[in-house]
This record gives C-alpha cells, sequence and structure tokens, in this order.
C-alpha cells in the first residue's frame, strides 16, 4: 500500500521531445513538387476556365432577360390586340360588337400563335371551342388555368401570373370580357411556355460550353508546346547546375534560347567565370600561403631544437631570430589581408585630392628609407576623387621596392602627368632593371626576381609589395603598370581615372 500511496502522489510529467531527434523536413505541398511549366499552364487554364465561367454566366444572365423580356411583351400585345379589336366594328355588321361570343371568335380567328404560345376563350363559364393553328399548348386542357379564368368577373383587372402543368412553366394573363349591356361574360387568356423560352437559352448554352472546352484544349495543347519549348533552356540551365561541383566549374550553360533566357544563361556563365577565377585565386593563395608559412615555420622549430637552453648566447640568439620570423609572419599575414580587403566596398574612402600634393608627401616620407638620389617631377595639376592614404601607401610600396633594387646615390624620382582621360603617378629609379621574361609575373604574389635573389635579400620583403600595389590602382578602377631596361632601371606607373569630377589647380 506504501508503494501505491508513493505512486498516486508522485505528479505526472509528459515526456517532452527528444532534443538529440531530428526534425523531419517540411513536406512541401504537391503544387510545389510539379514542374515550372506544369504550374504556369495550371494557372493559365484556371484562369481561361474562371474567364470562360464568367463570361457564360453573364451570357445567361442576358438571355434569360432577352427571354423574360419577349414573353413580357408577347402578352402585352395579345392584351393590346385584344382591346383594339373590342374597340373597332364587327367585320359582319359594320357595327360596334354587340355580342361578346362574336368579338371572342374573332379575336380567336385573328390570334395566330407562335410555337411557344397559346390562348382560350370561355364565355359564361363555358370554354370556347379552340380555332385550327391556335398553337400546341392547347390551353383547353390546363385545368389550373380554367379554373382562374372562372373567378374573373366583370370589372376584374387583368390578371398576370404563372404556373406549371405536366412539367412545363406556363406566364400567362387574363383578361374579363364585357360589351355594352349585354349581360354576357367572356373571359380571354394567352400564356407563354416559359420553359420552351428558356430551352433556346439552354442551348445556347450548351454551344458556349463546348465551344469553351474546345479552347481550353486548345489553349492547353499549344501552350504545353509553348512553354516546353520556353522552358527548356531554364531546364538546361538547371541540368549544367548539377554538373557543377566544387573541384570542376568549367561547364557552361547552352546560351540558345529566347532574347530574355539568352541573357540569363550569358550571365549565369558570367558568374561561373568569376566564380572559377575566384577559387582558382584562392587556391594559389592558399598555396602560396602555406609555402610561405612553412619557410619561417621551419626555421623556428629547427633553431628551437637545436637550442641549448644552458648557453645563454645561443637562446639570445634564436630568440632574436625566431622574433624576427615571427615579424615577417605577422606582415605576411597583414599583406595578404589588405589584398583581401581591396575587394570590399569600403576598402577606399575618396576625397577630393591634390594628386602633386599627395605625391610630394609620399616623397617627403620616403626619403627616410635609404641613402638615395630622391627627386620630384609634378605636372598634372590636378584634385581628383582618390583615395589619399591608399595612394601613399602604394607609392611607399614602389619606394621600397626600389629601394631593393638600387645602390646608395641612385636616382629614384616620383612624378605625375596628366592625359585627357586619366591621370598617371609614377615611381622610376635608375637600378637594375628587370630581366624581360620576369616583367609580366612581378605583379603576382609572393614574385621575387632574380636580382634580388642573387642579392641574397630574398628573406626580408613578403613578395607581395607590388600584389598590393596593384590591388590598390584596381580599386581605384585604374591599373599599374612596368616597363624596364636591366642594367639602365625600371619605371612603375598607377594609371588613375578622371571620370571623377576634377578641379585643375592654377599655378603662378
Amino acid at each position: 500500500m506504501g508503494d501505491e500511496k508513493s505512486l498516486a502522489g508522485a505528479p505526472v510529467v509528459a515526456a517532452g521531445p527528444d532534443p538529440s531527434a531530428k526534425q523531419a523536413a517540411p513536406r512541401r505541398s504537391r503544387w510545389a513538387r510539379l514542374s515550372l511549366s506544369t504550374q504556369v499552364l495550371s494557372a493559365l487554364l484556371a484562369i481561361a476556365s474562371l474567364g470562360y465561367v464568367l463570361t457564360g454566366l453573364v451570357n445567361i444572365a442576358i438571355q434569360r432577360n432577352a427571354a423574360d423580356e419577349r414573353i413580357e411583351a408577347s402578352l402585352a400585345q395579345e392584351v393590346a390586340e385584344l382591346r383594339t379589336l373590342a374597340e373597332g366594328t364587327d367585320p359582319v355588321t359594320g357595327q360596334p360588337f354587340s355580342s361578346v361570343g362574336a368579338l371572342l371568335e374573332l379575336a380567336m380567328e385573328r390570334n395566330i400563335p407562335n410555337l411557344r404560345e397559346g390562348f382560350v376563350a370561355t364565355l359564361n363559364g363555358q370554354v370556347l371551342p379552340a380555332p385550327q393553328g391556335s398553337g400546341d399548348l392547347h390551353l383547353e386542357r390546363v385545368e389550373p388555368l380554367l379554373q382562374r379564368m372562372a373567378q374573373v368577373r366583370a370589372n376584374s383587372p387583368v390578371t398576370r401570373g404563372s404556373l406549371v402543368h405536366e412539367g412545363r412553366e406556363l406566364q400567362y394573363v387574363i383578361v374579363g370580357v364585357t360589351v355594352g349591356d349585354s349581360p354576357d361574360l367572356g373571359v380571354f387568356a394567352a400564356a407563354v411556355d416559359v420553359s420552351a423560352e428558356y430551352a433556346l437559352n439552354d442551348r445556347a448554352v450548351r454551344a458556349h460550353s463546348a465551344a469553351s472546352l474546345a479552347a481550353l484544349l486548345l489553349i492547353a495543347s499549344l501552350g504545353a508546346l509553348a512553354f516546353n519549348r520556353v522552358l527548356r533552356p531554364l531546364q538546361r540551365l538547371g541540368d549544367t547546375a548539377e554538373t557543377i561541383t566544387g573541384t570542376d566549374l568549367s561547364t557552361r550553360v547552352d546560351t540558345r534560347g529566347p532574347s530574355d533566357l539568352k541573357k540569363l544563361a550569358e550571365s549565369v556563365n558570367r558568374m561561373l567565370d568569376r566564380l572559377q577565377a575566384a577559387f582558382a585565386g584562392q587556391k594559389a593563395m592558399l598555396d602560396d600561403v602555406g609555402h610561405e608559412l612553412r619557410t619561417p615555420l621551419t626555421v623556428i622549430r629547427g633553431h628551437l631544437e637545436l637550442m641549448n637552453p644552458a648557453d645563454e648566447a645561443d637562446v639570445d640568439e634564436t630568440r632574436t631570430l625566431v622574433t624576427d620570423e615571427l615579424d615577417r609572419m605577422s606582415r605576411l599575414i597583414d599583406d595578404l589581408v589588405l589584398i583581401v580587403k581591396s575587394e570590399a566596398p569600403d576598402f577606399l574612402r575618396p576625397t577630393p585630392t591634390d594628386v602633386d600634393a599627395t605625391v610630394e608627401s609620399a616623397l617627403t616620407r620616403a626619403r627616410s628609407l635609404a641613402d638615395r638620389d630622391w627627386r620630384l617631377d609634378t605636372s598634372s595639376g590636378l584634385v581628383v576623387e582618390v583615395d589619399e592614404q591608399r595612394l601613399t601607401q602604394a607609392l611607399l610600396q614602389l619606394a621600397s621596392n626600389a629601394v631593393r633594387f638600387t645602390d646608395p646615390g641612385d636616382l629614384i624620382e616620383f612624378g605625375t602627368r596628366r592625359s585627357t582621360d586619366d591621370v598617371q603617378v609614377w615611381v622610376r629609379d635608375a637600378g637594375e632593371g628587370i630581366p624581360a621574361k620576369e616583367l609580366a609575373n612581378v605583379f603576382n604574389r609572393f614574385e621575387r626576381g632574380t636580382s634580388l635573389r642573387n642579392r641574397g635579400e630574398a628573406g626580408q620583403g613578403s613578395g607581395l609589395g607590388l600584389s598590393i600595389v596593384s590591388a590598390i590602382a584596381r580599386a581605384h578602377g585604374g591599373q599599374v603598370t612596368v616597363s624596364s631596361q636591366p642594367g639602365v632601371g625600371s619605371q612603375f606607373t598607377i594609371t588613375l581615372p578622371r571620370n571623377a569630377p576634377t578641379i585643375p589647380l592654377e599655378f603662378e
């Protein structure tokens, strides 16, 4: 019993969902699983069907209203003709009618109903014989109508109404007829078969429905052909996308098809070109970075393994070497980060900048790099929208590069010039020059010239200086070029576009 009380008093805790259990992927609706062409064609058919239905309903309403107007006009005409006849003369005597029976007989003889109309007359409650051609309704057999006619009195107004007899809906008009002082009471009734009138509308509706169905079938057939033709380029685009992987970006989309889809395919191909180039660049950078970092790490590891902890001189020497290698690795990483940032939209902060003054300021800073014959030749006289700090950074990189390839007292010259579309900023040196076979690769990452290696200075730089200059020039929408002659010297030229508003400077 103690166990039972314990169980009874224990709180009931519902088991929650297992957090480790994977959530089921959301199920797509049947509509979402359909192909694009099927969805578009289905939507088109739905819109067309709705249009046909609305058109049919409007047509039915219009025709039904027209039928009601025809029925109303037909019954009103019967009453009008009877009154006109009663106001005339008896063709037998040439005098006004003196007999109700003669008036009704003449009215029935002259009245020629159509296939959906009929009439009947009674005299003092007795049904008058129907003449030949009085219609197919045979109103003399419609007992509900005869009963209502029997209720008419001499002073009763014209009666309008409807009834159903043997599956037919009839609309009728009943008119009491008297002549002068005659005590006889005649009753004239005319009726229209509403069901037969509406049947004409029903045939028109069926014809409209058949035509609409045929039109929908035609739209479905032609639409399927058209959509398959138009969307085939999209299918090829999807198939191509399925074949593209992270290791193979060489596949391109077929550009055949309508102009809009052709433009889309060309845009996708250009995007794939950029992705392929970006992936190739990233792979090359990773390979280069791995190679460049492996050397200082190997040097550090080797010296640390060979270091004698008991020898203070060896420890100090190793510490100095390791610190230098770590500094070089830090500079390498900083340079790589700068190159990556150059692709970002906020890399530059352009402001109206006096190009000549910026070059002169960069030359002043460069003088502290080494003992060289530093000179200035500026002639642009322009204020251009550039990032002054980035431009100065590029010039100092070029100056540092020029110092490496020159000896004390050699010429290093900064200068500017203007042209119609751009402004050029250059750094010229009278150093060793660059061999022609190396000119095409000087702006590549981690590229070091043979002259620098022969000087024994290969380990002093990261090999990214000229790549940084190129990145800064591209960020400005310009470029950097080099011309060199071994034994004479080199000139690096940064060309900046003048598409931004420029302000000419005045010189005395």
